[in-house]
């Protein structure tokens, strides 16, 4: 397990979680939207297809088949819900 920094741009905030670096990006993302959708009082987080995680520390859209730790992601990693 890591804890990275998520910002979500559309609702001007940021969180930290704790996540599965070898998990899929695909299987991570409803566990992180939830959250949020939670904490924020969201109902329903819509479609999160269109959602995607950006590295913000090496400026890469990440491939939803392929896991944090494939991309570098580490403790303190910062990265983007757009």
């Amino acid at each position: 397990m890591i804890i990275v920094d998520i910002s979500v741009p559309v609702i001007g905030k940021q969180y930290n979680f704790r996540l599965e670096e070898t998990a899929a990006i695909r299987e991570i993302l409803p566990e992180i939207t939830e959250v949020i959708c939670q904490k924020e009082g969201y109902a329903d987080p819509g479609d999160i297809r269109s959602l995607e995680l950006m590295f913000l520390d090496r400026e890469v859209f990440m491939d939803k088949e392929r896991s944090l730790s494939s991309y570098g992601v580490v403790n303190g990693s910062r990265l983007m819900l757009v």
